[in-house]
């Protein structure tokens, strides 16, 4: 089940430190939305968009929000095709022993959830949107481990691994179609 994924933007609070957006909260100045209607809201305001929207567009960008935006509460929406191997939407998962884990090798902000979804879908794993469910990330000043991590080689190493990891998980699911196909 994917959970379309949102951010408030922070009214600037980001910029003035560390607890800035905490304490604009605590204060009223600042809310997260809590129900559909008041995501709806916050977005027409150009308050809230889509997780990561502006520097990942393709990390949500197949759960399609346009229409979902159309779905009544609590149907489901197929997901037909997944445009980019960066899809990393937030899921929730019915854990089996068969269920696919997170690959441990992937650690800072390095594939972690894309690994998981590409995972997922190699081995044959559907994916459908929950209508008018959703989560609203709250801001926060960027962290100086991102700027580290971003500058550093462990970037380009997740990024190495994770072409391994298709390599491999690939290998292991051979004989499995993929419920939800790479888009064309």
């Amino acid at each position: 089940m994917v959970v379309p994924s949102f951010q408030r933007t922070g009214h600037g609070c980001k910029a003035k430190g560390a607890a800035a957006c905490r304490e604009a909260y605590a204060t009223g100045e600042l809310s997260v939305p809590g129900t559909y209607q008041e995501l709806s809201a916050c977005a027409k305001e150009h308050q809230c968009a889509v997780f990561d929207s502006e520097y990942n567009a393709a990390g949500q960008g197949s759960t399609d929000v346009q229409a979902w935006r159309g779905l009544a509460e609590g149907t489901k929406m197929f997901v037909r095709c997944i445009a980019s191997l960066r899809y990393e939407p937030f899921v929730v998962l019915r854990h089996t022993d068969a269920t696919p884990a997170f690959d441990e090798r992937f650690y800072g902000y390095g594939k972690n959830k894309v690994q998981l979804i590409a995972h997922l879908r190699l081995a044959g794993y559907s994916f459908e949107v929950v209508g008018k469910g959703f989560l609203c990330h709250f801001p926060h000043p960027q962290s100086s481990s991102k700027q580290a991590w971003l500058h550093s080689s462990a970037h380009a190493s997740m990024d190495h691994l994770f072409n391994q990891f298709l390599t491999e998980v690939k290998a292991t699911y051979a004989g499995v179609k993929p419920a939800t196909p790479m888009c064309k």
